[in-house]
């Protein structure tokens, strides 16, 4: 187990398939934590300057005429709390822009990169641990 006075702890061996060892070193809870808040941070901004574009854009309509807007709006940012985590993590670097700030990105258990049906289940995952009550 991993505990802060132990870095060593942090620290997994990787048997490459030429036999080369190689240290992969593991994130502890208070960077990922970190990774994540930054991109949480980055999700809401754009989303309230959406939202002020949008507010004040079709602030001329009346209730019914913005009721199919607002339906497309909330689906927008469903979009694009799930669509920036899996477009992040699939692409080459393995990590959001959060995660790129705090020098961490995903990794399967054996160091490798995760495939795009992996990082999806991750993140729907995500969805229900966190962002549903």
């Amino acid at each position: 187990m991993a505990t802060a006075r132990n870095p060593a702890a942090l620290v997994r061996p990787l048997v490459t398939p030429e036999g080369v060892d190689l240290r992969v070193k593991l994130a502890d809870a208070g960077t990922r934590a970190s990774g994540f808040l930054l991109d949480v941070v980055i999700i809401v901004v754009a989303a309230v300057a959406v939202s002020l574009v949008a507010i004040f854009g079709l602030g001329g309509l009346g209730v019914k005429d913005a009721e199919p807007l607002f339906i497309l709006w909330i689906i927008f940012i469903f979009l694009l709390r799930n669509v920036y985590f899996i477009a992040f993590e699939a692409g080459r670097r393995a990590a959001t822009p959060g995660k790129r700030m705090v020098g961490v990105r995903v990794a399967s258990r054996s160091g490798a990169g995760l495939s795009l049906d992996q990082v999806i289940a991750r993140n729907l995952m995500r969805e229900i641990e966190v962002f549903l009550p």
